[in-house]
Order: C-alpha cells, then sequence, then structure tokens
C-alpha cells in the first residue's frame, strides 16, 4: 500500500510538471512570435530603436523574451513613467505597450504612454491586450490624440491584428501585417477630411477679407500652400472664422483650442508657438521713410560742410585784421569795415579797390586776392552747378541712430514686442518702437506713411515697396543689413496628425521654387482686388508759376549783403566816435603847447 501510495504521488507530480512545461513553452511559442512580429514591424518602418510599456500583468516569460531582445531598446514599467531621453525622443521609434486587464489600469497605462513619449513628430503603435474586447474606445483614443499608425493584437493570437481608419468616420476592422503594411507605404489619403486654417487680412501670406455681398474673398501664398496640400493628399479645406478684425492673437487662441489646425502666419522659433519643420531663415527689416529732395533754401551752403564755412568766416576776420594793422601801420587809420567790404567782393568775384593802399602794396594785395577769390568762386560755383544739374537728397537714415535724429518713430503691434524680446533686439530700436494697433499699422503700412518707420519680415517688406514701382523717387526704402535674422515657420496646431506629410509637403514647396512664385502671384493679387495700389509716377514739369521757394536763395544773398553793410556801417560809426574825442584832446594839447 505504502508503495502504491508513493506511486501516485509521483505519477501526480510528473503530470504536474508536464504541464508546467507545456505552458511554459505555449508562452515562449507565444512571445517568440510576438517577438517576430515586433521584429517584422521594425523592419517595414526602418525603426531606429524599439520601446516596450509593460505592466504587472505581464508574464515573466514575456518580460525575460523582451529583455533578450537585441537594442537599441527601452523598457518602461507602470511604476516608473519616466520620460525619453533628448536622443531617443527625435528616433523613428515602434512602441509596444502591453494593456493591463482592468479598464482602470489601461488608462493609468495610457497616461504614463504621453507622459514618457511627450510630443514626437512620427509614431508607430502596437498594443498587445491579454484577450480581445471591446476595443472601440482604444482607437477613439487614438484618434483623439491624432495617433494614426495603431495597431492591436493579443498575447494568444498576435499574428491577428486590428486596426482602425478615420476617415471619412471611424472604422475598425482586422488585418494582417502585409495588408496593413502595403497600405501604410501608400501616400495618405485623407478622403475629403477637412483641415480647418484660419487668417486675415495679413498680406502677403493671407488676403481673406470679407466683400460688400458678404461672401469671403480668400487669397494669399500660405492660403494657396494649403490649398495646394489638401490636393495633393485628397482633402477639403475649411476657412473658420471667428471676427472680421483679423489679429495674431485671433491665431494663438484657435490653435490653443484645436479649432483649427493651421494659420496662414508666419511666426519665429523659439516662443510658446507650434510651427512647421523645417524652419526657413528670414531677415527682420526696418522700413523707413525716404530721404526727401533738398529745398532750394538750402542749396545756398550744400556746397560746404559747417566746418568750411567756419574757417572761411575766420579767413574774412584774420585777413581783414591784417590789412587793417597794414593801413593802420602806413596811413594812420584801420579802414576795417572798408577792407572787409573789398575782401567779400574779391571772395564772390567782384569789382573792388584796396584803398587806401597804393603803390606796389596795393598791386600785390590786388593780385593775391584777385587769384584767391578765383579760384573760391569758380570752386563754389562749380560745386553749387552740380546740385542744381542733378536732384539732391538730405542724408539718408541707414540705421537706427538716422531714425532717432529725425525723430522718426517704428510702429509695431504687440506680437512685434514679443519678438523683439524674444530674440534680445537692441535697446535703441526698442526705444524707437511705437506700439499700436494692428489695424491701424496696416492702414499705415498701404499708405506708405513717411511719418513713421515700419518693422517688417522680407515678404512683407517686397509687397510693400512694390507699390513704388512707377515712382521714380520713391517713399520708403528698406534698410540693409537688417535687423535680426530669425528662423520662422508656419504656425501650427499641436497633435496634428499630419504634420510630417505637411513639412514634407511644405520643404518641396521651398525646393521647387514655388513658394517664391505664389509670392509674386499674392502680390499681383493684393493689387487685382485694391488691397494695395501702384502709386503714380511723380511729374517733373512745372506745371504752374513758381512759388515763394525758389526766391528763398536770392532773397538770402540779399539779406547777407544787407546785414554785412549795416554792420560796416555801425563799425565805422563806432570807429568814428572813438576817435572824435581823442582829435580834441590833441588838438587842446597843441594849443597848449
Amino acid at each position: 500500500n505504502t508503495l502504491t501510495h508513493l506511486d501516485n504521488k509521483m505519477r501526480k507530480l510528473l503530470l504536474l510538471l508536464g504541464g508546467f512545461f507545456i505552458i511554459l513553452y505555449t508562452h515562449d511559442g507565444e512571445a517568440t512570435k510576438l517577438l517576430d512580429i515586433i521584429n517584422t514591424f521594425n523592419a517595414k518602418i526602418n525603426a531606429t530603436a524599439t520601446s516596450f510599456f509593460l505592466n504587472p500583468y505581464t508574464s515573466t516569460t514575456y518580460e525575460r523574451a523582451l529583455r533578450q531582445e537585441a537594442p537599441p531598446k527601452i523598457i518602461f514599467s507602470l511604476k516608473s513613467p519616466a520620460k525619453l531621453v533628448k536622443e531617443l525622443r527625435n528616433a523613428y521609434m515602434l512602441y509596444v505597450v502591453f494593456l493591463p486587464p482592468p479598464y482602470a489600469e489601461q488608462q493609468q497605462q495610457l497616461n504614463n504612454l504621453l507622459h514618457a513619449i511627450g510630443r514626437i513628430s512620427v509614431k508607430f503603435f502596437l498594443f498587445v491586450s491579454t484577450e480581445y474586447q471591446d476595443t472601440r474606445w482604444l482607437f477613439k483614443w487614438c484618434w483623439e490624440k491624432k495617433i494614426l499608425n495603431a495597431l492591436l493584437t493579443t498575447n494568444d493570437t498576435p499574428m491577428l491584428l486590428t486596426t482602425y481608419r478615420p476617415f471619412p468616420h471611424l472604422q475598425v476592422y482586422n488585418t494582417t501585417a502585409d495588408a496593413y503594411f502595403e497600405q501604410f507605404h501608400k501616400k495618405l489619403d485623407l478622403r475629403g477630411y477637412p483641415i480647418r486654417y484660419t487668417g486675415g487680412l495679413n498680406m502677403p501670406r493671407s488676403l481673406i477679407f470679407k466683400k460688400q455681398n458678404d461672401e469671403w474673398e480668400v487669397h494669399g501664398y500660405l492660403v494657396q500652400v494649403f490649398e495646394l496640400f489638401a490636393a495633393n493628399f485628397n482633402g477639403s479645406l475649411q476657412h473658420v472664422i471667428r471676427t472680421e478684425n483679423y489679429t495674431f492673437e485671433d491665431c494663438a487662441k484657435l490653435t490653443e483650442e484645436h479649432q483649427v489646425d493651421l494659420c496662414a502666419e508666419l511666426y519665429p522659433f523659439g516662443g510658446l508657438m507650434h510651427l512647421s519643420k523645417p524652419l526657413h531663415m528670414t531677415g527682420l527689416y526696418i522700413l523707413a521713410p525716404r530721404a526727401r529732395r533738398l529745398s532750394i533754401f538750402y542749396y545756398f551752403s550744400a556746397p560746404f560742410t559747417i566746418e568750411l564755412w567756419l574757417l572761411i568766416a575766420l579767413t574774412f576776420i584774420s585777413l581783414t585784421a591784417v590789412l587793417a594793422l597794414m593801413a593802420k601801420y602806413r596811413y594812420s587809420d584801420w579802414y576795417f569795415g572798408r577792407l572787409l567790404l573789398n575782401l567779400v567782393a574779391s571772395f564772390i568775384f567782384l569789382p573792388f579797390h584796396l584803398r587806401p593802399f597804393t603803390g606796389c602794396a596795393h598791386c600785390l594785395l590786388y593780385i593775391i586776392l584777385f587769384t584767391t577769390g578765383f579760384l573760391f568762386s569758380t570752386l563754389y560755383l562749380a560745386f553749387l552747378s552740380s546740385i542744381f544739374s542733378a536732384d539732391i537728397d538730405e542724408q539718408q537714415i541707414s540705421d537706427v541712430a538716422g531714425l532717432k535724429k529725425a525723430n522718426v518713430s517704428i510702429l509695431i503691434d504687440e506680437t512685434d514686442v514679443a519678438i523683439l524680446q524674444l530674440y534680445n533686439a537692441p535697446q535703441a530700436l526698442l526705444e524707437r518702437a511705437r506700439v499700436e494697433l494692428f489695424s491701424v499699422i496696416r492702414y499705415r503700412q498701404l499708405a506708405l506713411d513717411t511719418r513713421y518707420a515700419y518693422l517688417c519680415i522680407v515678404d512683407k517688406c517686397s509687397l510693400l515697396m512694390s507699390q513704388q514701382k512707377f515712382m521714380l523717387h520713391g517713399k520708403v526704402y528698406m534698410i540693409t543689413p537688417g535687423v535680426m535674422s530669425i528662423f520662422v515657420g508656419v504656425v501650427m496646431a499641436k497633435d496634428t496628425f499630419f504634420d510630417v506629410h505637411f513639412n514634407r509637403h511644405l520643404q518641396r514647396v521651398f525646393e521647387a521654387g514655388i513658394m517664391a512664385r505664389l509670392q509674386e502671384q499674392s502680390k499681383e493679387e493684393a493689387i487685382r482686388l485694391s488691397i494695395t495700389k501702384y502709386f503714380p509716377t511723380e511729374k517733373r514739369l512745372i506745371e504752374s508759376a513758381l512759388t515763394l521757394e525758389y526766391m528763398h536763395m536770392p532773397m538770402m544773398l540779399m539779406v547777407i549783403g544787407f546785414v554785412m553793410a549795416f554792420m560796416v556801417f555801425c563799425m565805422e560809426l563806432l570807429i568814428h566816435r572813438w576817435r572824435k574825442p581823442r582829435a580834441n584832446v590833441l588838438e587842446l594839447s597843441h594849443r597848449v603847447c
């Protein structure tokens, strides 16, 4: 009996061990099939790394098999939702997520997943559950998070896959790896999915405004880029209207609330806005008033600088003093006023008489003054003639210091202020800035109001300056070099599912030169829609009688002559009054003697 009892126990033990090894073998086989599926997916999508998100219900067999998988890989558990390192964050990665059986823990696992991956441009997910159940909620969650590439399988049947199609409405269906990747490598088909965008009257990127019949006119080169993208991927374009008085703040709010996918706006890198990639570098320039024609009143002093005029005046005074000393020494009188008038006459090449000098001194002084006056007057008249024969402008504003000297303010809006602060603009520029509403700045820009300067990117500066196409002189010009170089991109909402496809589309548009062509077309559209206009050519012919401005210079010369004559008269009168008492004293002394 004892032997029989031991024999029965041995048989039960052997059965248990056999069952254990059978189960272990089965799990090993299932784990091997799952790893084969994962390796197939890595090869199909050219993944550079694999991330495994485990949970407490993951069997040790699966965990051991995954840890033996060849690197690069990273394994997360439910209790350690750490973030991916920076190098892996930008990698083209496959994410394998083991879902726990309880629904609440599945939600926790998905939250850990979002915490770990953050925002990654390319996402490919393989969800592994313990058994098939109602999985529509999972794919609804994927669509809410804009995850298009998602597959679901089970531990028991890893070869059977389930996926979904969000267009035109959400459909869940079974598939195989070959069938899925055959569709995966095809071009994205949006099946009429509406791509929502917003924009306003922000030339030339968007020319969107309401006509008199309450219909919207939609143009602009960024809008055309959106239209090309929608047509290329079989989507539709939907313009979201928030207000007629559109500003950039509307774009920021709509994208933050996920009411739009795209904005017809460019914004610099480094701010809070999410931008398309790759970024492109552009310049931020100041559009300054062009120097005005020099008034005829100023032509008289234009040939020489102020320093040279002061030197000429000092020459007059010193020569008059020397000649007056010579006259006092030889003729016992100063003759200061008469000699000053003779010097002025010689310098403007008019007849003069060097009285009271006589003899050789008179001839020598006359030759010197005649030669000096001839050279000076000829040089001055030559310069003055060149000024009258050409159009002379005032000094051109070439930098921020020139704006300060001319007392010209730079009109900017709140968005420009944020950009300047973001890129640490020079303090001198911020001091000249004047914050105004976007609508006010746009009105003054289109009118090319020369009372102000404007801050703009190359595309807008080019549009504004194109209005001067037929002008001879122009109203404004672009100060070069620019204030700074910035990286800009198209404003997008976060977690848009088509961001990778849009970025590639935008890059192809730049490389093919389509963007430059669309910008030129946008200028023509702005003219056709009467948003901008060509300013007329200035007329050079004199169509009316001469104004008082043309008499400024002769009147000024006449006034200078009268002032000099009056000064000489006053000097002679003072000398006469000073000499009269002295003469009386001398006469009295002679009588006494």
